[in-house]
């Protein structure tokens, strides 16, 4: 695992030890952040023109979840970065020929006219347009057209995305165990069960979390067709699960390496035996040997009494407000909820904390933002994903697609994960590698058997 940092390049190197050891004491000095924003930022356009976008995948995960979300009165030029980077290498890549561009993330007839009809709701009932050109512009069409691309490397990928796993796993050890944060936490606040939440870089426990969860999505692909199981990095993701203290990452992370683990043990049973057992006694001796039982018990504790209260409430308040709103009330933000619920027209629960006014569940958030028809809009989420699967002849070719949809759209019950550029990029990401990594295997494959016809022939 460790092998792959020898094999990294310079400059990737040098930007994720800027972001990650050299920017942290220094993010609120506005001047600095600028500086560096500018020059990743214009390396960014720099890779554009030499068409290396595997690099610029590797540096906007990076920045994703190596500066911070929340948690920091100011972060300079660094929070505006990666949307202006993105939206600007989309832009570019629509208006010139690319050869081998992917069609799956291009636009429909119908996928336009619903971005058009949100945009018109939106401006209509007042909606927050700055969330709006977020979350829309850049997060659907600025990424979908970037992944359009379709000029990833693989192994590149793969390699780099590694060190970038072991980071962040270090980063909660270093939480965890040593209080050390990145930077101030937006958890630091709340009680102690709570704070238990791991935020890393992001000062966001869901948005570090998510990371997590997208890597054991990739570690499935790469599985699948590397007919190789990655036991290592499995049994960190599961310590990662102890660390992170939160029921999401430990759910979906579960159900992706029961799924991966299940798909690997058809096809060689006796190296899924042994490794199984290395796992269970690798855990097994942490747990109990190491300072990772208290943890283990700490996040037992905190999951056990961990509410959902909120998120159940949130039901109730936005079934009303789409019976009483056709159109919604406009793309959700606080203020705009607040201002709605004020006004006397909605019976208030008790389960629902109005002054926090926080949805956590991306279809609610649309239903309340754009009424019942505004569910229309995961079309442009999920569409990638249907016709992949519309290419494949082969039922087993639906599996990974299946369950990075499923992930995507249980990720979305507990939390608002179209808000977040961070969840939507991995989200694409993951299945622009899948077709990648697919890709590869049937060229591959092709040669193979060219050059076994050719031998034959001799």
């Amino acid at each position: 695992m460790f092998s792959h940092i020898n094999k990294m390049p310079i400059d990737i190197f040098i930007i994720e030890f800027v972001i990650y050891f050299i920017l942290p004491p220094f993010i609120a000095q506005k001047s600095l952040t600028i500086i560096i924003g500018g020059i990743i930022g214009a390396y960014m356009l720099y890779l554009n023109y030499k068409k290396n976008i595997s690099k610029i995948v590797i540096i906007i995960i990076a920045l994703l979840f190596g500066i911070p979300n929340q948690g920091t009165e100011s972060t300079g030029a660094m929070t505006h970065i990666v949307p202006t980077a993105l939206l600007l290498i989309a832009l570019l890549g629509f208006i010139r020929k690319i050869e081998n561009k992917c069609s799956f993330f291009l636009f429909s007839k119908v996928e336009i006219w619903l971005l058009l009809v949100a945009l018109a709701i939106n401006i209509i009932m007042q909606g927050d347009f700055l969330l709006f050109y977020n979350v829309f512009i850049i997060g659907i069409i600025g990424i979908r057209l970037f992944f359009s691309y379709q000029e990833l490397d693989v192994n590149f990928i793969f390699n780099n995305l590694r060190i970038l796993f072991i980071l962040q796993f270090l980063i909660i050890i270093a939480e965890r165990f040593y209080g050390i944060k990145a930077y101030p936490s937006v958890m630091e606040n709340l009680g102690n069960l709570e704070s238990l939440r791991c935020t890393g870089y992001t000062g966001h426990p869901l948005i570090l979390s998510s990371f997590f969860i997208f890597y054991s999505l990739i570690l499935f692909i790469q599985s699948y067709f590397k007919n190789k199981f990655f036991y290592i990095d499995t049994i960190v993701l599961i310590l990662s699960c102890i660390l992170l203290s939160s029921r999401t990452p430990l759910i979906l992370i579960t159900f992706v390496v029961l799924s991966n683990f299940f798909m690997f043990m058809r096809k060689k049973l006796m190296q899924s035996i042994i490794i199984v057992i290395i796992g269970i006694g690798s855990i097994t001796y942490l747990i109990s040997s190491t300072d990772l039982g208290d943890v283990f018990i700490d996040t037992s504790e905190r999951i056990t009494n961990a509410t959902s209260e909120q998120r159940r409430g949130a039901f109730n308040i936005a079934k009303q407000l789409g019976d009483r709103n056709l159109m919604g009330i406009g793309l959700y933000s606080k203020d705009r909820l607040k201002q709605e619920l004020g006004k006397g027209n909605i019976q208030l629960n008790s389960k629902f904390d109005t002054r926090a006014a926080v949805i956590d569940n991306s279809f609610l958030t649309v239903i309340i933002s754009f009424g019942y028809g505004g569910l229309l809009l995961f079309v442009l989420y999920f569409s990638p994903i249907r016709r992949y699967i519309k290419e494949k002849k082969k039922i087993k070719a639906f599996i990974i697609p299946f369950i990075i949809a499923l992930v995507f759209l249980l990720l979305n019950f507990s939390f608002d994960t179209i808000f977040y550029q961070h969840v939507l990029f991995l989200y694409f990401f993951a299945i622009s590698y899948l077709y990648s990594v697919d890709k590869n295997n049937i060229i591959q494959r092709a040669r193979n058997n060219k050059i076994y016809t050719v031998w034959s022939g001799l």
